[in-house]
């Protein structure tokens, strides 16, 4: 009998947040710190599942080709809509909020530390989103150090984009058999209080900047026939030795023109 994501090893080893006797109690090999003045501050708060992790010792998960089928199945038949992060009665929220606004209540995910350094290792962050696929960009960009921590969340996203393709990392699809991305979800923290998100909706802050994105590539593919309106020219793919790093000579001679 298949066991449920929450039960296996990719996830129990990296989810558990209790220091157990005899074990480490701080990052060995230590995680990337900020610099000078921050260096002691702007770090990732320790996270006793994955205290070993360093670039010699990657997690599990991303040797994984796609995404297992226990991990969608997981997270697409059970509602499980992450719940705000409790310290005893009290809930806690975000350390440096946005100018201007109050402080946002944190998620509570359990491969999530309380804070993040605003240096870590970028395939950390496809780690934490690989395990649990409701932990958004915004979630990771909210526990990071204030001070040195970018304006906007998408900056951790083109991070780790822009570094799969020469890790030999594969992109893990958001959306596969039905299972929505979290990100098209309302969260708890685009509201003013926690009673407000009772149920999952769109995101109101990130639907506007997707659908101009969709109008963006409407109307270049309108503007694309009307300049060859019988789609006689040739299509090139640039740069083939470092979009396709594993293709042959022969496949890469093969799919230059098509």
């Amino acid at each position: 009998m298949a066991v449920s994501w929450e039960q296996t090893e990719h996830f129990v080893s990296t989810s558990n947040r209790d220091i157990q006797p005899g074990r480490p109690t701080a990052y060995n090999p230590p995680r990337p710190t900020g610099h000078g003045d921050t260096a002691e501050e702007d770090v990732t708060s320790f996270h006793p599942g994955q205290a070993d992790w360093s670039p010699e010792n990657m997690p599990d998960i991303l040797y994984v080709y796609k995404s297992p089928e226990e991990r969608d199945k997981y997270f697409k038949e059970a509602e499980r809509r992450p719940v705000p992060k409790y310290i005893g009665n009290d809930v806690m929220y975000e350390k440096w909020p946005v100018e201007g606004k109050d402080p946002r209540p944190l998620l509570d995910f359990p491969h999530l530390p309380d804070q993040v350094g605003t240096n870590e290792w970028w395939w950390v962050f496809e780690a934490w989103r690989r395990l649990d696929p409701r932990i958004t960009w915004k979630d990771i960009h909210m526990r990071q150090y204030g001070p040195n921590r970018k304006a906007h969340w998408n900056t951790i996203q083109k991070l780790v984009s822009r570094n799969r393709s020469p890790a030999m990392m594969v992109t893990w699809p958001q959306q596969r058999d039905g299972l929505k991305s979290s990100n098209e979800k309302r969260r708890v923290h685009d509201y003013d209080s926690l009673e407000a998100a009772q149920a999952p909706q769109d995101d109101p802050q990130e639907q506007p900047e997707a659908q101009s994105k969709g109008k963006g590539r409407a109307k270049a593919q309108e503007t694309s026939k009307a300049a060859d309106p019988e789609g006689k020219k040739k299509r090139t793919i640039k740069n083939v030795d470092w979009v396709t790093p594993l293709m042959t000579d022969a496949q890469k001679e093969a799919n230059t023109t098509r």
